[in-house]
């Protein structure tokens, strides 16, 4: 009996042992460590940001509100814009004439038109810079709308821009709005802080 419960033990162990000693697929452990290199060097995307939309201003004559914000491990900070002129586009239509003289010089009507004008004020949105956690980034932005006219565009904070800032708590954009037909006139500023994960 002792004998037969020492083969039974052996038989066991054996048992054990052929499965400790699977053969191990090197195919598969370098995929898994190409995953773990893989995984290691792409950038790691910050918590989730719950954004409120947040108006950046709004009066008469236009408005720029921030719709959203979203950190792309591609691109980098995208914010999603609504700007819109506000401006009134009035339609002005009249008749144009255009004239012939006769041998006595006396001039007549040869022909008329009816010509459709539109007034209102068309402005430039811009945006050349940003801060982010306080330091200066070059941002490129800009749109050009005329009265009645609306966009839903987005800035771009490049995601080179912003690498070894670690997690972004604070951006500040500065606006530039001019009237695209006035060039003598002097442009708004307008600046706007952001606290994507709060205050």
């Amino acid at each position: 009996m002792k004998r037969f419960f020492l083969l039974v033990l052996a038989s066991v162990m054996l048992i054990l042992l052929a499965g400790c000693t699977e053969a191990v697929d090197p195919y598969a452990v370098t995929l898994a460590a190409a995953d773990d290199d893989y995984v290691e060097t792409v950038p790691t995307v910050p918590m989730e940001v719950v954004f409120t939309r947040q108006t950046v201003y709004e009066g008469e004559d236009y408005h720029i509100i921030i719709r959203s914000l979203k950190m792309d491990a591609h691109e980098g900070c995208v914010l999603s814009m609504d700007i819109a002129n506000n401006t009134e586009k009035k339609e002005e239509t009249k008749t144009v004439y255009t004239y012939g003289t006769d041998d006595d010089g006396e001039k007549y009507i040869t022909g008329e038109e009816t010509v459709t004008t539109y007034t209102g004020a068309s402005y430039q949105f811009d945006v050349n810079s940003a801060t982010v956690n306080g330091k200066e980034i070059d941002v490129s932005f800009s749109v050009s709308l005329s009265a009645d006219d609306r966009t839903f565009d987005q800035i771009v904070l490049p995601k080179e821009a912003l690498e070894g800032l670690g997690q972004i708590t604070e951006i500040c954009l500065f606006f530039e709005i001019s009237d695209a037909e006035k060039a003598d006139q002097q442009t708004s500023k307008i600046s706007t802080v952001i606290y994507p994960y709060g205050m």
